[in-house]
């Protein structure tokens, strides 16, 4: 071989291929053991995970089955818990299948809708004390996707100690921590059940001042939530407006609409939008300017948003009147939590009309004792 002639660049790189295959093989070589051992507990956490997960999984699916026939059992029973004499045990079955499911997979979605309906079963039997148990234990230990159920319990709680006579305790129970009431969809729905549970408490306790103080909350946040469904309204019907508007020849001039716009006076804006375009198919029409897409287009701008604005003004009317909005309100704009208002107006009543008569025994009586010491 020609000591003189210079290495190529594949030569080259094929030594540097075989001194790096050397070099690991001498490091696997004085390493297998550890390496052998370090793989095998990768292997066996990797093995030992998926054998984890597919444990769960079949757990789950055994919980859940187990679930749906012990809540069969019980919904017979809930049915014809009514019509059973005092020696039936209607739920003595689905109890006892309720009760080994919470048992057996305690922390899973199913355990707590179980001891629930478990809770449920013992406040109809009458065991209040062990319905409370359960009840708190739902609060307490539930999965994140069952606070809705959380709540419900927390509610039940109070029921219980209202059965039980124990007023100042139920309405405690009635009276839970913000944590207890969590940012859901149905917060204000389930903020204003518990505020009228509240105030049957204060009622039963002859705490009348309290019961309409309670009442007019509940009345005063529905009509609070009930300006901002209409201002939310307003701003979603506004791009449509703003979109016919642009499509039209020589658009009117909607400055004072786009100010109000801006400041978030949403319903003041679209009701001045709406004008704009109303005003310039009046404009149009005089004229003979308005080709039939266009008119098209713009009565059907119109029929929505005179439905949204004619039944508001209808319901603002009304009330000014003294009469009943709800009717218009509900086609302006839907009302949730629309049966606690009517409930707290209907109660508000009530409770006022028991004062005035509370007040009138106590007068008579005072004015009794009086007369009988004058004489």
């Amino acid at each position: 071989m020609n000591q003189d002639r210079r290495l190529t660049k594949e030569e080259i790189k094929s030594d540097q291929f075989v001194d790096s295959t050397l070099r690991v093989y001498e490091f696997l070589k004085a390493n297998l053991k550890s390496i052998i051992i370090g793989a095998t507990i990768v292997i066996l956490v990797v093995g030992g995970f998926a054998f984890y997960q597919q444990q769960q999984q079949t757990a789950r699916a055994e919980a859940f089955l187990k679930y749906t026939e012990a809540i069969e059992k019980y919904q017979e029973a809930e049915s014809g818990w009514l019509d059973a004499d005092e020696t039936e045990k209607p739920f003595e079955t689905a109890t006892t299948q309720l009760q080994a499911i919470f048992q057996k997979y305690p922390g899973t979605s199913v355990a707590d809708k179980a001891r629930y309906s478990y809770a449920k079963a013992r406040y109809y039997e009458g065991d209040y004390d062990g319905a409370i148990t359960h009840f708190q234990m739902v609060v307490n230990e539930h999965q994140l996707e069952n606070q809705i159920l959380a709540l419900y319990a927390q509610k039940a709680i109070g029921n219980c100690y209202e059965q039980k006579g124990e007023y100042q305790k139920a309405l405690e129970a009635y009276t839970p921590t913000e944590d207890k009431l969590p940012q859901i969809a149905m917060r204000d729905y389930a903020f204003s059940d518990f505020r009228l549970s509240q105030a049957r408490c204060y009622e039963k306790l002859g705490d009348f001042d309290n019961a309409l103080a309670i009442y007019k909350d509940i009345i005063d946040l529905f009509k609070a939530n009930l300006e901002k469904a209409i201002q939310q309204k307003s701003r979603d019907l506004i791009p449509g407006a703003k979109t016919l508007i642009a499509s039209l020849p020589q658009p009117p001039k909607v400055t004072a609409a786009e100010g109000l716009e801006n400041e978030g006076s949403y319903h003041e804006a679209f009701a001045a939008y709406a004008k704009a375009i109303h005003d310039y198919k009046v404009g149009k029409d005089i004229h003979g300017g308005l080709t039939d897409e266009r008119r098209k287009a713009i009565n059907r701008f119109e029929k929505t948003a005179n439905d949204f604005l004619i039944n508001l003004r209808d319901a603002r009317r009304a009330e000014s009147e003294g009469r009943d909005p709800l009717r218009s309100y509900v086609e302006a704009v839907g009302l949730g939590g629309r049966s606690f208002y009517e409930k707290s107006l209907d109660l508000r009543r009530t409770v006022r009309s028991m004062k005035k008569r509370f007040s009138v025994v106590i007068n008579f009586n005072v004015c009794r004792s009086e007369v009988v010491r004058a004489g």
